[in-house]
């Protein structure tokens, strides 16, 4: 199994294993002691813990290729994955690959993927290749491609960095040239270095609060004032400086390629304050620094090239040096090239090697302290003594951890004791607070630490395997072995005082003076010790309120009377003894739950009266009704190959100890609280069977980065099945995940799925509207009470829609007014009903010619004059005026940004404000004044006879009474602006020679930065 060593860095603190402690004389060589200072000791073994429970994902897993340059985290939760191979997509089960492909909308420009972005604002994935640059639009769900040439035109190739600074500005590396693009234009402008370099490559990109862009490059760090345009002087220069980080602090964290890791502080002039190097010399997994990054909690992950370093929960104060990470498999992936580092939204840590594809690191879930002793790791049990230290028993002898675990100390026999030689023989410890005397039981006798407390002693019993020890308050030992029964003694004088014929005693528990009960392999043994008499309590079949199973693994207090009882592998009983009577009777706890199936080494009661239970398959929460029951494995830090018997103890602050297989595992019970963090859940893709036409699909490879969720499902009558998958991006646990549907209109029952079986299935399901509503828990198995919600509507046949049905309703009823009316005129004479079917189709035809006129010139939306209709009555106005010889005005508005108001309020939005402006414009106008929709967001203005000074004041009076009030829309306030040219039609002038010129001065208050009028 493996362990967690809780020491620091061995560049400051060796193990001196064998040397003389401090404050002990030579006399006693045999004795260890280990100094050493863990500063975040607890945090340290989390994260230890966190490591050995990783999740890896490779090929054998669906990714498409185990080199992993970068990840990101869209949105939706999903995880995306930078490979050699293509773009991968992970929603916690299955992997969707995106490649080149011949449709623009869903194709990359290369395979060979070397940077990801994420602009967190709109959704966009940014993804640099080696082959172009592309962008997933989170709107659309296509695929663009961005096409940046190069001073010779040809388009640049190689985009390896990516980033958005603080005011939202994304950087792009091509090639050896700096871009930045403008958020409002969306056009790129390149940005000179300050300096002349033959050969530059650039590895990554960063900004600071300040906005200065740190460049990652081979010639250095390179740093850009953003905001003042200026190149500040450049770091590390002629060093190769692979990575760039800004912690929480604001402190830079550079990452090298041969030199190890460089963490700087700056003054108020961006100049250096501090400087400090970490190599390999101080504990740095290796010199080449490829990916720096922080969780939440303050913890700096470094990736290198040989695996990760980590500083956990790091502070300027404190000094810079990593955990020492013990093996392969706390160091995650040791021995490999962690290219790429990410922190997800659960502060989960993503690890993407060379060869290894990407590990999960989930250090939030580790709710369990480790305490990892010698090179074993195993631990037999624990105890602690009057000044609250830590012993345990292993297999390198007694441990001793002081009750700050600030030093540890190792005890073994002294030199010449029989048993001097002898390893791993230590079981059982017991403190006697009568004479602070520590007793341990071994494999070969009794033994105990000597009164100088430098070293034990063995006293008696020799050669007996002793399994449990107790005392009775007195002095006296109560001794449990596993061969020859159940001893009471006097250590003082090596004096039996009794002895009781039992099977192997694993536990024992003292209620008083008169009464013992002893856990054995052959049921319960109850012992009076003052009237040396010993009653047995066996399992009796057929009989439910007899003991569960004949070997019993533990007994404690619960209340008068009643008392816990753990078997082996048959669960918890609560024993009852009647106090008459003395008759015990058991009722089983949790009977039908995994708790009965378990093997049990220990109850504890904790200080808010629940009880945690010690298990080889973890650790168990019983609440304080018996009620309740909570599990937790080594997912939550709890150890991998259990506990066990009776190895336990809790100090006075309520820290409860489990001794097992992977050492020590401690905790406090209040700080046994699970993080409350959904995954997202999402629909991956519909698959629908048609009776004629096969199967069609709808999946990520349409919309990658556009969630499925948010498309109604429209099935037609001879679809015979459809089905939706669904996955909730859950990483550490995704087998954990439970699955609830149903399908309103259907049947309003929830239906259950497991992580295994994530396919929802339905079949010929009659015409109509449903709604399909899905849930998924976290790994705990609590339902999140957020749905994914999928409108579906089956489609009737042809002739059962309801258009089908009102026709052949109206058709019957047409047939029978038509009989009826055909019955009528036969009392009319021809020619009268000639002469009214005449003369209602002539009023008939008269006033569908007038609505066709109308229509014709009218903008239906705004009702203003469309184009055709102003051009032609703005023209016949023109013509009378021209017969006065006297000037006209015409003027042209353009509302600004109004693509943008679509984009960000939506079209329904665009359509209020098209309404509001063309009210305003025409509260402005007088009797001969005409206004027209002249295309989109414009509109024509003509006012006949208006001079220049005229048209001017009505243009800004339109213009700032539209500025001036913001329209308020589904409780948002939308600020519009427009922006005008004015002309005036002279006698000569033509309507579209005027217009053009308006047209003209219109683009000029455009460029002059909208919001104002040209003429």
């Amino acid at each position: 199994m493996d362990s967690v060593n809780l020491m620091i860095n061995t560049a400051l603190f060796d193990q001196n294993i064998g040397m003389t402690p401090s404050g002990m004389t030579t006399r006693i060589p045999f004795c260890v002691l280990i100094l050493f200072i863990v500063s975040a000791s607890c945090q340290s073994a989390s994260l230890v813990q966190a490591l050995k429970n990783k999740k890896n994902f490779t090929s054998n897993e669906g990714l498409v290729q185990n080199t992993v340059y970068d990840i990101e985290q869209d949105l939706n939760g999903f995880i995306w994955l930078a490979t050699q191979s293509g773009l991968d997509r992970f929603d916690g089960y299955s992997f969707e690959n995106f490649g080149e492909t011949s449709d623009i909308h869903t194709g990359l420009s290369g395979l060979h993927i070397l940077d990801l972005e994420l602009d967190k604002s709109t959704g966009d994935l940014w993804v640099g290749t080696a082959s172009g640059l592309n962008k997933l639009d989170a709107v659309t769900g296509n695929i663009e491609t961005i096409n940046l040439k190069t001073n010779n035109g040809e388009p640049h190739k190689r985009f390896p960095a990516l980033h958005f600074d603080k005011a939202g500005s994304l950087w792009v590396v091509a090639g050896s040239t700096l871009y930045v693009q403008n958020k409002i234009t969306k056009t790129f402008t390149s940005v000179p270095f300050h300096t002349e370099f033959s050969r530059i490559f650039i590895h990554e990109l960063e900004t600071d609060e300040q906005n200065v862009l740190f460049i990652a490059s081979s010639n250095g760090l390179l740093r850009y004032d953003i905001n003042r345009g200026k190149w500040l002087p450049t770091l590390l220069k002629s060093k190769i400086v692979l990575s760039v980080f800004i912690d929480h602090e604001q402190a830079l964290w550079v990452g090298t390629n041969s030199e190890g890791l460089f963490h700087f502080t700056f003054d108020a002039n961006n100049s250096p304050l501090n400087t400090v190097q970490v190599s390999t010399k101080q504990g740095l997994a290796n010199n080449i620094v490829y990916d720096i990054e922080q969780s939440s909690s303050g913890t700096i992950w470094v990736a290198t090239n040989k695996g990760v370093s980590i500083f956990p929960n790091y502070k300027k104060e404190n000094a810079l040096l990593p955990m020492k990470l013990n093996n392969a498999e706390e160091n995650n992936d040791s021995g490999s090239i962690v290219y790429s580092l990410f922190v997800d939204n659960a502060d989960q840590i993503l690890f993407g090697t060379l060869i290894n594809g990407f590990s999960v690191v989930s250090p939030k879930a580790i709710l369990f302290n480790n305490l990892s002793i010698g090179t074993t790791r195993l631990a037999y049990s624990t105890e602690l003594d009057n000044q609250e230290n830590l012993w345990i028993t292993a297999p390198e002898g007694l441990w001793k951890i002081d009750a700050r675990q600030q030093t540890r100390t190792r005890y073994e026999f002294e030199k010449g004791d029989v048993n001097a030689d002898n390893a791993n023989i230590l079981l059982d410890i017991f403190h006697s607070t009568f004479d602070d005397t520590l007793w341990v039981s071994t494999r070969v006798g009794l033994a105990r630490l000597n009164r100088s407390k430098t070293a034990l002693i063995t006293v008696g019993f020799k050669g007996i395997p002793i399994y449990s020890l107790a005392g009775d308050g007195k002095g006296n030992l109560y001794v449990g072995t596993t061969t020859h029964g159940f001893y009471h003694y006097n250590p003082i004088n090596q004096e039996i005082l009794s002895h009781y014929d039992t099977d192997r005693v694993l536990g024992i528990h003292v209620s008083d003076e008169e009464k013992v009960w002893l856990a054995t392999s052959e049921g319960i043994v109850k012992i009076n010790p003052i009237e040396k008499t010993k009653e047995v309590y066996l399992h009796t079949p057929n009989d439910p309120n007899s003991l569960a199973h004949n070997v019993v693994t533990w007994i404690s207090d619960k209340s008068d009377g009643q008392y816990l009882v753990a078997t082996q592998a048959k669960g918890v009983q609560l024993m009852e003894e009647d106090s008459q009577s003395g008759t015990l009777t058991f009722t089983s706890i949790f009977p039908e739950t995994e708790l009965s199936k378990v093997s049990i080494g220990a109850i504890r009661e904790g200080v808010n009266g629940n009880y945690w239970i010690s298990t080889i398959n973890g650790i168990v929460k019983m609440d304080k009704t018996l009620s309740v029951l909570e599990f937790y494995d080594n997912k939550d830090g709890a150890s991998r190959g259990g506990y066990f018997i009776s190895a336990n103890s809790m100090n006075s602050k309520g820290q409860i100890f489990f001794a097992g297989s992977d050492g020590v595992t401690y905790f406090h019970p209040d700080n046994i609280v699970r993080p409350k963090s959904f995954p997202s859940l999402h629909i991956t893709r519909i698959s629908i069977l048609n009776n004629e036409s096969g199967l069609r699909e709808i999946n990520a490879q349409s919309t990658p980065i556009k969630p499925i969720k948010n498309t109604s499902l429209n099935i037609d009558y001879n679809d015979i099945l459809f089905t939706v998958d669904i996955a909730a991006t859950e990483l550490i646990s995704p087998e954990n995940i439970q699955y609830a549907y149903r399908l309103l209109g259907f049947n309003n029952q929830w239906l259950t799925l497991d992580s295994t079986k994530r396919s929802i299935t339905y079949t010929s399901l009659d015409p109509g509207s449903y709604t399909l509503e899905v849930k998924s828990t976290d790994r705990y198995g609590n339902f999140n009470r957020d749905q994914v919600v999928l409108k579906i509507e089956v489609k009737p046949p042809w002739y059962a829609t309801k258009i089908a049905v009102i026709s052949w309703v109206v058709l019957g009823i047409l047939s029978i007014y038509l009989y009826a009316k055909w019955r009528a005129y036969e009392q009319f004479s021809h020619s009268e009903k000639l002469a009214e079917e005449v003369a209602n189709k002539t009023k008939e035809l008269k006033l569908a010619n007038e609505q066709l006129q109308t229509l014709s010139n009218q903008d239906p939306l705004t009702k203003v004059y469309n184009r055709r209709g102003f051009t032609y009555f703005a023209n016949k106005q023109l013509q009378i005026i021209d017969t006065l010889n006297e000037a006209s005005a015409v003027m042209l508005f353009d509302i600004d940004f109004f693509k943008r108001i679509n984009d960000n309020f939506g079209h329904s939005a665009g359509d209020e404000i098209l309404l509001r402006f063309a009210t305003i414009i025409q509260s402005h106008l007088k009797n001969d004044d005409m206004v027209g929709r002249w295309g989109g967001e414009e509109f024509v203005l003509l006012l006949p006879k208006a001079d220049m000074a005229l048209a001017i004041k009505v243009a800004n009076d339109i213009r700032v009474m539209v500025s001036e009030k913001p329209v308020e829309i589904s409780g948002q306030s939308i600020k519009v602006t427009v922006s005008g040219g004015v002309a005036i039609v002279k006698h000569s002038d033509s309507l579209d020679e005027s217009i053009k010129k308006a047209d003209v001065l219109l683009y000029e208050a455009k460029q002059n930065g909208r919001n104002q009028i040209c003429y």
